[in-house]
This record gives structure tokens, sequence and C-alpha cells, in this order.
């Protein structure tokens, strides 16, 4: 088992989390 996988795993899901603010912020200042 590689340590990096975990790890690799958390920031793709933060980064994931904070694409997914983005686009909801986005999408209240369009309507």
């Amino acid at each position: 088992m590689k340590l990096g996988k975990p790890k690799k795993k958390a920031l793709s899901y933060k980064g994931m989390k904070m694409l997914f603010f983005k686009n909801f912020t986005m999408h209240l200042r369009w309507n």
C-alpha cells in the first residue's frame, strides 16, 4: 500500500469540494 494514494484522494476530494462551492457561488451570482 502506498502512502501517497490516500493523501492524493483527500486532496482531490478537497479540490472537488472547492470547485463545487465556486460553481454554487457563481450560480447564485447569475440568478
